[in-house]
């Protein structure tokens, strides 16, 4: 072809090009982003300016504590930024959190355009909390706030996340060239890149590192599960809480709940309550209501991660802040299915009591009052009048049913939240380290005293893996721990839907419980449990209504009762009544309720409505080896056990569903030694306190045995000397050759040291014990109870130990 004709072909076909251009209209103006470099802009003389592994960024060694605006000129940049066209505009960084990580992960931020005033905290704003923030994988859609750690280059999407006070875009208009800012907080922070892109494109870490166009539509990984939700269609729900940069999550779950995003100290990061930051926790809810999804939030009242200023308040302006926050909640999110309103609020656990760094506001709410828990009712009350009225409210806590302890405590906050009509759910955290080394019966059984209540239960926080966090993954471990555990929450028709906490490797607390591999593959635990859910049918129970409970109780002395002539009545000033009732010494049926009514105690009562009704006894079991009854309810027999106590107590005995009318109750010994002074027979979930009410069946015991002085021709007389330091004489007598043994005890009721265990001739007995226990041991100082075990009673007194 000769040259003529080359240049001619040429021509045509550039004018064929440029007339499909100007029929189209420009190609590809706007969508690729304005990606500048940071080292580019004019910077204060605290920057420098450093080269590694071929990237050249800038950063500062000037830590600053304040949080309104930059130190001084000198640490800020600026920078001349050129738009192609007018629009709507994301901010987005590429950066590296040094080693400090949350001290090394702050810096100022220019709000909009143009030179800002250095001083004026109205035109800047901290951007705070990017140590767990952003996104490095070549095709992560850089849209929310990611998960990337320290010491990694990752971009972070600053416009639409939650770690800034201010959602608006940056807008630009008719002024392509604009003036932008940023100021330095934190050393240890490292900037690479600056870019703005379109609010209406979506930009991969990709096209930002290689300044592509931006994506007009979400790309979809074809590896990623596609739905439905693994729960939908069963009566329950299985929810999680959103892992940054989880774009599947509606397609796994039917149930959103917030992480840290809820908490107080992430909203309120600032006294002033115009400038709290709801953009996280609006994020979620948003999501979770446009994918119809149950939003449970969490959490309102905490000890842990609550805003630091607040601490520096009295409790008059405490409380009205505590208003403002749960008022703004309650407004903000009105479709809001259920809330976690306290915490942790167990003692021990993270109560708002100002310990260990914890918020103090405790006594602003009431503290703990005449109830033990007022603090906790106040809470409920106000979040009663202040969330929206379909929201479920809820008690949310850790270490329970693991703990039979714990949960009894649960249940009395619990139980005193229902008489009060301010509870609908119960929370029970299950976090590896909680459940997973459990034994399969202890959380069955804490599970069913909860569902006693009536009340829905919700497994909130579950995660199962390694015990160790260093530990490799182990798939067999986690799908064993899901096998055995997971079903006896899903089948539990109390238990209305369970939550794990968080599903993505690399973006859990409890790093070796993710459920989805990096990859977006399941692990087996995961393939399992939609398995199961799938080919298991489940039904809930019905919860109950939320209306203050009208209480009624009955009192009865146990030894005015018709009891048989293998119990024996004693004198005691703390009992009601002035006595009590036990069982003859040695009598024992540990393993069978004991017939015949000369070993029952048998009281007729009458009920006026269908309810599951509560047998509580005022009882006082020094030690676990006489701490326990039988019961017996029209026929029906159910053991009193673990019944221990430091003197006399309200224990609950055990809960009989009984129908209207008459009833009776019959009580037969277990273990000797256990003693019992009043009866409560009540609808009521709380125990009585102090005394209870006056019994019906109140009785004139005089000429009664004493347990102080001589019982029978047995007897047992104060230590002496008492208080002791290194030896003490306990003298008893005995009326006939018989089996005796003489122990001592610590005040929680354990064994310290067995002094006699046999048998031995009638006579007066003096036993001395040098203070050390079966172990030989020296015992430290302290309060001791004694007990003396015959044919015929048990006898117990208190000494004192001091160590010299």
């Amino acid at each position: 072809m000769s040259f003529m004709k080359k240049y001619l072909l040429v021509t045509i076909v550039l004018l064929a090009s440029l007339i499909n251009v100007s029929a189209q209209g420009p190609v590809n103006i706007g969508l690729k982003p304005i990606v500048i470099e940071a080292e580019s802009g004019v910077l204060g003389s605290n920057f420098n300016i450093l080269t590694s592994a071929g990237i050249t960024y800038i950063t500062t060694t000037v830590d600053y504590s304040g949080q309104s605006y930059p130190e001084s000129d000198n640490s800020v940049a600026t920078y001349q930024v050129t738009f192609e066209t007018p629009g709507s505009y994301h901010l987005f960084v590429r950066v590296r959190v040094g080693s400090g990580s949350y001290s090394d992960d702050s810096f100022f931020g220019a709000k909009g355009f143009g030179e800002k005033e250095l001083s004026n905290a109205d035109e800047w704003v901290m951007i705070n909390g990017i140590a767990s923030a952003g996104f490095n994988g070549k095709n992560d859609v850089v849209l929310e706030a990611g998960a990337v750690g320290s010491n990694e280059w990752k971009w972070i999407n600053i416009s639409n996340n939650y770690f800034v006070n201010i959602t608006d875009p940056f807008v630009v208009t008719d002024q392509l060239t604009q003036t932008f800012q940023i100021g330095t907080r934190e050393d240890g922070l490292d900037f690479d890149k600056i870019a703005f892109g379109k609010t209406n494109l979506f930009y991969t870490v990709e096209v930002l590192d290689k300044v592509l166009d931006g994506l007009t539509e979400m790309p979809i990984d074809s590896s990623l599960y596609q739905g439905p939700p693994i729960a939908q269609g069963t009566p329950k729900f299985l929810g999680n809480v959103k892992d940054r940069g989880d774009d599947n999550f509606s397609n796994i779950w039917n149930q959103l709940t917030p992480g840290n995003e809820g908490k107080w100290a992430s909203v309120g990061g600032n006294k002033d309550t115009l400038k709290w930051n709801w953009g996280g926790l609006d994020n979620l809810y948003d999501y979770a209501k446009s994918n119809g999804m149950l939003f449970k939030n969490h959490t309102l009242i905490w000890g842990g991660q609550q805003p630091s200023w607040i601490n520096d308040f009295g409790p008059t302006d405490q409380l009205q802040y505590i208003e403002t926050w749960m008022r703004q909640v309650g407004q903000r999110y009105p479709e809001m299915d259920m809330i976690d309103v306290v915490n942790e609020a167990i003692a021990t656990h993270n109560p708002p009591d100002g310990k260990n760094d914890r918020a103090n506001y405790k006594e602003a709410l009431g503290g703990d009052g005449a109830s033990g828990y007022d603090w906790i009712v106040t809470s409920f009350q106000l979040a009663r009048k202040y969330m929206p009225e379909h929201t479920k409210l809820i008690l949310n806590d850790y270490g329970i049913i693991n703990d039979n302890n714990s949960t009894t405590i649960y249940l009395q906050i619990i139980n005193l939240l229902i008489e009060k009509g301010l509870i609908d759910g119960i929370g029970v955290q299950c976090h590896r380290f909680e459940i997973q080394n459990t034994g399969l019966s202890t959380l069955k059984n804490n599970l069913d005293r909860l569902a006693e209540t009536g009340l829905p239960i919700y497994i909130s926080e579950m995660d199962l893996g390694d015990n160790d966090d260093d530990a490799p993954y182990d798939d067999d471990l986690q799908l064993k721990k899901y096998k055995e555990i997971f079903p006896i929450f899903w089948e539990h028709p109390s238990v209305h839907g369970i939550t794990l906490w968080g599903s993505l490797e690399g973006k859990m607390w409890q790093k070796t419980c993710h459920v989805i591999n990096s990859d977006n593959s399941w692990r087996p635990a995961l393939t399992w449990m939609a398995q199961y859910i799938k080919d298991t049918h489940v039904e809930i129970s019905v919860p109950r209504d939320n209306t203050p409970l009208e209480v009624k109780s009955v009192y009865h002395e146990a030894e005015c009762a018709d009891a048989g002539e293998n119990w024996v009545v004693y004198s005691d000033s703390e009992a009601s009544n002035g006595n009590y009732l036990t069982a003859k010494g040695a009598l024992e049926s540990k393993s069978i309720a004991p017939e015949g009514s000369e070993n029952l105690i048998v009281v007729p009562f009458v009920t006026d409505t269908n309810y599951l009704y509560k047998i509580y006894g005022r009882v006082n079991c020094p030690s676990t080896n006489n701490d326990s009854f039988w019961l017996i309810v029209d026929g029906k027999v159910k053991k009193a056990s673990g019944l221990k106590t430091k003197g006399w107590e309200w224990k609950l005995l055990g809960s009989f569903d009984l129908s209207k009318g008459e009833h009776t109750l019959s009580i037969g010994y277990c273990e000797n030694g256990a003693l019992l002074d009043k009866i409560c027979i009540s609808n009521s979930l709380f125990p009585p306190t102090e005394m209870g009410e006056v019994a019906v069946n109140k009785c004139d015991t005089t000429g009664i045995k004493s347990s102080v002085v001589i019982l029978s021709n047995n007897s047992l007389v104060q230590n002496y000397p008492n208080p002791f330091s290194n030896n003490t004489t306990i003298e008893f007598k005995t009326s006939t050759e018989q089996l005796v043994s003489l122990k001592v005890y610590d005040v929680l009721g354990n064994l310290v040291a067995t002094l006699v265990n046999g048998t031995l001739q009638a006579g007066e007995h003096k036993i001395n014990w040098n203070a050390t226990s079966n172990n030989q041991l020296k015992v430290r100082s302290g309060t001791y109870i004694y007990q003396l075990v015959n044919a015929e009673q048990v006898f117990s007194g208190k000494m004192i130990l001091i160590n010299q």
